[in-house]
This record gives structure tokens, C-alpha cells and sequence, in this order.
């Protein structure tokens, strides 16, 4: 079953998410962008195209699911709906009701790489929830009938909508200026979500998300709420990967964010400092989450995490109060 903010028939609900490339690979991943009048009507339009574009290069150069993915990308102050937001960038992604039993089923599958492999032996054996949302693209990559289903005026339909926020200081050349956030980065955090990144906790009323199916506090002992420590593993809780944002003026699928300038200024942390850069590669936290909630890493790319790439829950804990007023929440 389709969710919708607005219930209709079908019922669709729309998750508004607010923060050296190789090749595509033939047959592999392809996300098709649809350029709003917002981009191509403006001065900086080749530059932000030419930002998108190289985004989405990276996806198709690292996964190699035969699906399309349509999005529409905008620039504007507001929202799809005319509302202004705030933060860097704003994604609007469908996702749809899935039966416990048929989203896993189609996950364990669908396992292709060694982080599936680990991930699938973590879940658990009886059911977290009676139902998973997978977002559209994210279901169809497990194999799943679960079409784009995103309109604006009309056009559609998509499987998702990023916005990046005009009235932020972007720059779309590297390197980034030390006053300047990286729109790339931002347009890079914005396609995680829309491809299925994102935590049940961010809205009111809706079932687990699969990334949730991977969110822990300890080795054995899952989190699925917004209190305590709750971090990203696929081994069980052994290997804390990244912490999760237990802050609530961030999204909670996103990573905890430490202080600016941050050691890992990875693409999906909940708030992101001026002047710094990065972007989704094999072994970041963003691809191997991709991964085992049921996309496939091309093969011989999959890697575990690096070590610096592991951060200690309790030092990001600690940090993350001092520093907020210091950071922009990502989208």
C-alpha cells in the first residue's frame, strides 16, 4: 500500500526529509533527473546542473541495480507545495506499506555482497513490526511493485523531490570556501533519502523504515527510538559504524554530527559545517547502509568501514550539544 500526507485511494505518504567519478555502469543503477524551471530559469543554472549531475554519477558508477530513478530536482526558497523551509535542501520521497514478511524476504533475496551477508544474519526472527516502508526506489531495488508515484503540476511521476534552498550560501566549484556550504554534498545527502536512507522517527504514524531494521545501542540491544545512544551496524551492534542524530531539529535517519570543523564531515550527518566537503564512495557510512537495506554494490567495490571511519558513540555525544548553533541542519 502507497502513503500520501494527503490520504487518497491508494493511500501514498510523502516523507519530506529538510537537510574522480567513474563511468555509469551499462545496466546498472540510473537516476534520471528532471531539471524545474527554479534550475534551468536560473543564472547559475550549468553550474547546479553540472552539480546534479556529477551526483548522480557516483550512484551509477557504485551500484549496479537495473532500476531507473526518477527525481525532479528544484532550486527555490519553498517547497514543492509553496512553502518555504528551512536548512540547505529538502527531499520529498513516497514510500510505500510492505509486509514485514514480503520486504525481508525480498532483502534476504536480494543479498549479493558481503555486507548483505552480515546484515541479513543481524535480523531478527520474529518481526520488528507488522510492516516495513520502503521508499519507492527502495522497493523496487529488493524486486518489489512499488512504482514512482510523485507529481508537481502535473509532471511525474517521480520518486522523489530535492529542493536545495536558494537563500543558502552554496557553492557549486570545488574546493568549498570557508563561508560557503558544498552543493554537492547537499544534493548527494537529498538522493540518499530519496533512494530509502531515512528513520520511521522523523514522522508521526508511519511503520519502521529499513534503515531501522539496523539501529542499535550496544552489542545485541536494538534502539528504535529517540532517547539514548543509537547507532548504524550490520554486524549485531559489534561495529558501531556511525551514530545516529538523536537530536530532534535534525532528521533521526541522519548521522550524529560532531563539532566544526568535523573529522568526518560525512555526507549524510545531520548538520554540516562551512568550507567542507565530502561525498559518497565505497566505504562510507551512506553506500554500505545503501547496501544492506537493498541496493547492490557493484561487485568487488563493497568494503568494510575504514577504522577512522568508526566513530566512539560517547565522544559524539558528548559534542553534539556544544555545538549546534554552530552547524546547519543538513536537510
Amino acid at each position: 500500500m502507497l502513503h500520501h500526507s494527503r490520504r487518497v485511494t491508494a493511500v501514498l505518504a510523502s516523507l519530506v526529509m529538510t537537510l574522480a567519478v567513474r563511468a555509469p555502469v551499462a545496466e546498472g543503477l540510473a537516476i534520471a533527473p528532471t531539471f524545474d524551471a527554479s534550475i534551468t530559469g536560473d543564472t547559475k543554472a550549468a553550474a547546479i546542473e553540472g552539480v546534479i549531475n556529477q551526483s548522480i554519477n557516483i550512484y551509477q558508477s557504485l551500484f549496479a541495480d537495473a532500476i531507473t530513478v526518477p527525481i525532479l530536482f528544484r532550486y527555490s526558497t519553498t517547497g514543492p507545495d509553496g512553502r518555504t523551509f528551512g536548512g540547505l535542501a529538502q527531499s520529498i520521497t513516497g514510500v510505500y506499506d510492505v509486509s514485514w514478511n514480503s520486504f525481508t524476504g525480498a532483502l534476504v533475496a536480494d543479498a549479493k555482497t558481503t555486507n548483505d551477508a552480515t546484515a541479513n544474519a543481524s535480523l531478527p526472527a520474529s518481526p520488528l513490526s507488522g510492516i516495513i516502508d520502503p521508499s519507492s526506489a527502495n522497493g523496487r531495488a529488493v524486486g518489489l511493485n512499488t512504482p514512482p508515484a510523485e507529481f508537481v503540476n502535473g509532471r511525474g511521476p517521480f520518486d522523489g523531490i530535492v529542493t536545495l534552498n536558494s537563500a543558502q550560501p552554496f557553492q557549486f566549484t570545488r574546493p568549498v570556501g570557508p563561508t560557503m556550504f558544498d552543493a554537492q554534498r547537499s544534493v548527494e545527502h537529498e538522493i540518499n533519502e530519496v533512494l530509502g536512507l531515512g528513520s520511521f522517527l522523523n514522522v508521526p504514524g508511519i511503520s519502521l523504515r529499513p534503515q531501522d531494521l539496523f539501529a542499535w545501542s550496544a552489542p545485541g540491544t536494538r534502539n528504535l527510538t529517540s532517547s539514548g545512544s543509537r547507532y548504524f551496524s550490520i554486524d549485531g551492534g559489534t561495529t558501531n559504524i556511525v551514530g545516529f542524530n538523536q537530536d530532534a531539529s535534525g532528521d533521526f535517519g541522519d548521522w550524529l554530527s560532531a563539532n566544526c570543523p568535523q573529522s568526518n564531515p560525512f555526507v549524510q550527518n545531520a548538520f554540516v559545517c562551512a568550507g567542507q566537503a565530502s561525498d559518497v564512495s565505497i566505504s562510507s557510512p551512506e553506500a554500505i547502509n545503501l547496501d544492506v537495506i537493498g541496493y547492490d554494490l557493484i561487485a568487488g567495490t563493497e568494503s568494510v568501514p575504514e577504522p577512522a571511519t568508526i566513530i566512539p558513540l560517547l565522544a559524539a555525544v558528548v559534542t553534539l550539544a556544544a555545538v549546534t548553533k554552530r552547524r546547519a541542519s543538513a536537510g
